[in-house]
């Protein structure tokens, strides 16, 4: 993937930056010009969540980018929720974050959501957390990395069943936890007040599901109906542009027949877009609510007037069956099977893996050159280590490194999709220029077929370095 250039639209400022195919340095002489907003709103450019720098709002922003896929270019739009993709025949709307992935899919041609959650922690390296980020944790704001499922979706293994259930246990869990500690707390009152006498609950379980379920069958029809509008007000006015049409006003002026001039077939669009929008969001929680019901028992009942909120909820509380011995016991058996299958998922992540190797032997290597050799092992195990008391400052974040390198060639292995390269501020920690040289000559050795964005106050040594001087805000 190569990202061409972007335009970036703040109100009545506006700036065009263009970046090249191999090595982009994003300089500055100082810390505060904004090389991290540059390098975010690249990537708030591609849908994901980013988190707003002091410099700027991303969401008051119309970010323009040009991208260029296996000789394929697609020119992508995005304010605020709306991501508007023209791949030059064709053009999409995707309302973020609901259809991020569905976005992704399009672009990089990967299906898979295993990889497709876990993609930017592998080509991105934030200055904040970017550089300690080994194996799991979180890659900036809400954006999480797991190795493990990155593996797993890399590999061509039945492991779905098996994560889908590990996800569901998680919740059951955490559910059952709550009803343990309900069932104390309602041993407290009951030691304290004896047998509280509570109002009666009405279950309306059958009910509302019957409601939300309609509810939501009409808003995907609605949606259908929505979308069909917006491609068919997209096609009328690519065939009247496509005709040439002209009119002639009173005064003898003749006014081209475009989608400028054709008065109401915009606002129509963006009305649609609007409506489109809260369909989407209303969608994704009726959807939400209707898990929901599907897995909870849901009481409803009167709100006490003449009480106190503590006593209300200790009433509430008291109204509540729960036979704690059982729940114990539930308890017991959902953590030894929730052991049961992440045993499992370890066994089909690492045994016999050819991805997972591949993985090992390029940190290992990488290990090598940049001096990491004591503090790795020959075990695969490695990969997936948590202990990372021994790896502190420059040590870590050279490993972090090998790592990163590593997930982007298992995926170019496996997907033959080159990835961009990502570093915001390498000299910004503990790294001295010894070692950030180490780094770069990885990467114009190995990487050259990638393309590379470098946000830093340094210059470095890269072939063909394509320099990005910022010396005010980003749309100035």
């Amino acid at each position: 993937m190569m990202i061409k250039n972007i335009v970036i639209t703040e109100g009545k400022k506006s700036k065009h930056y263009t970046f090249s195919t191999g090595a982009n340095l994003i300089h500055s002489q100082s810390n505060t010009a904004g090389k991290t907003t540059l390098l975010r709103i690249i990537l708030y450019s591609l849908g994901y969540s980013i988190p707003n720098t002091k410099n700027i709002i991303f969401g008051k922003c119309k970010v323009e980018t040009s991208i260029e896929i296996n000789g394929k270019k697609f020119a992508i739009m995005r304010e605020d929720e709306y991501l508007l993709v023209n791949d030059g025949t064709d053009q999409k709307y995707f309302i973020l974050p609901e259809e991020l992935n569905h976005f992704h899919e399009s672009l990089f041609g990967i299906t898979n959501r295993d990889i497709l959650n876990n993609l930017l922690g592998v080509y991105y390296m934030d200055q904040e957390k970017g550089w300690t980020l080994l194996n799991r944790g979180v890659v900036i704001g809400k954006i999480r990395f797991n190795i493990q499922q990155l593996i797993l979706g890399l590999s061509n293994r039945n492991y779905e069943r098996y994560q889908s259930e590990l996800v569901l246990l998680e919740r059951e869990i955490v559910k059952y936890q709550h009803m343990q500690n309900i069932a104390q707390y309602q041993q407290e009152v009951y030691a304290e007040k004896g047998n509280i006498i509570y109002e009666t609950y009405n279950e309306s379980l059958q009910r509302d599901l019957a409601v939300c379920s309609f509810d939501l069958e009409s808003l995907n029809k609605e949606l259908r109906e929505v979308n069909e509008v917006i491609d068919d007000n997209n096609k009328v006015s690519k065939f009247i542009e496509k005709m040439n049409l002209r009119v002639k006003a009173p005064n003898n002026i003749e006014i081209p027949v475009n989608k400028e001039t054709l008065l109401g077939l915009t606002d129509n669009i963006n009305f649609m877009l609007s409506r489109r929008k809260l369909l989407v969001s209303r969608i994704s929680k009726s959807t939400s609510r209707l898990n929901q019901l599907r897995n909870l028992l849901y009481y409803q009942s009167q709100q006490p007037t003449a009480e106190s909120l503590i006593q209300a909820f200790d009433k509430n509380i008291s109204a509540i069956s729960i036979d704690a011995k059982a729940v114990d016991n539930i308890l017991s058996e959902l953590s030894t099977r929730r052991m049961e299958v992440k045993n499992t998922l370890n066994k089909l992540t690492k045994i016999d893996n050819p991805i997972v190797l591949q993985m090992h032997e390029t940190v290992v290597r990488y290990g090598e050159e940049l001096g990491l050799t004591p503090y790795m092992s020959s075990s695969i195990d490695f990969l997936f280590t948590s202990n990372l008391k021994e790896l502190t400052g420059a040590t870590l974040m050279k490993m972090v490194f090998a790592f990163k390198m590593a997930y982007i060639l298992a995926i170019k292995s496996v997907l033959r999709v080159n990835l961009p390269i990502v570093l915001d501020s390498p000299s910004g920690k503990e790294l001295d220029s010894s070692n950030i040289q180490l780094l770069i000559n990885i990467l114009d050795r190995d990487f050259a077929d990638h393309q590379i964005f470098i946000a830093s106050i340094y210059t470095y040594k890269l072939s063909n370095l394509n320099i990005i001087d910022l010396t005010g805000k980003i749309t100035e």
